[in-house]
């Protein structure tokens, strides 16, 4: 019997989308172009060391992490950044169309770190760039609640849509 596969080159990406939102009591609230985003899931490996010298590793802590490079320096994006610092909230970000569908992440509950630089040579792009910790889901795994998503949304939510770990829901909708 052959093996299951969902090898797809045409499913390869190259580019992401450029929208960045944060849920601001009811409203979604962007904070302009964003040049990049990466989202890091890390798991630690904890080893122990036997009497015999046998070595036995174990899954560790996980930590998972959002950084985004916005394109805009303004004062109305840094004042908005330090107005969502210290706040737990829900997280959507769109990562583009490929292969006729559109990706989009939602993270129920995320947290901006003060913590950016921005370089101001005189031949640089100014940019902030955000490091947002992202908390897993208090029971199970992350789910998107029923019209939680922003309207610029591309996925249908009128149902709850649950993800496939505690962090964060990936959805990726057929373009029309």
């Amino acid at each position: 019997m052959a093996a299951s596969t969902t090898n797809k080159s045409n499913s390869i990406r190259f580019s992401s989308g450029n929208m960045f939102l944060i849920k601001d009591g009811n409203n979604w609230v962007g904070l302009g172009h964003i040049i990049s985003g990466k989202l890091t899931l890390k798991t630690d490996k904890n080893s122990i060391t036997l009497a015999d010298g046998e070595t036995i590793s174990k899954r560790g802590k996980r930590e998972c992490s959002l950084q985004i490079t916005l394109a805009q320096t303004d004062e109305i994006v840094q004042d908005k950044i330090f107005d969502l610092i210290g706040k737990s909230l829900p997280i959507y970000y769109y990562n583009g169309l490929e292969d006729g569908k559109h990706q989009e992440y939602y993270f129920p509950s995320g947290e901006i770190i003060e913590s950016f630089d921005i370089d101001m040579k005189g031949d640089a792009h100014q940019s902030i760039a955000l490091d947002i910790t992202i908390s897993p889901a208090t029971s199970g795994n992350a789910t998107i609640p029923a019209n939680g998503l922003p309207d610029e949304a591309y996925a249908n939510d009128t149902n709850p849509i649950t993800g496939s770990n505690p962090y964060y829901v990936v959805v990726d909708t057929t373009a029309t």
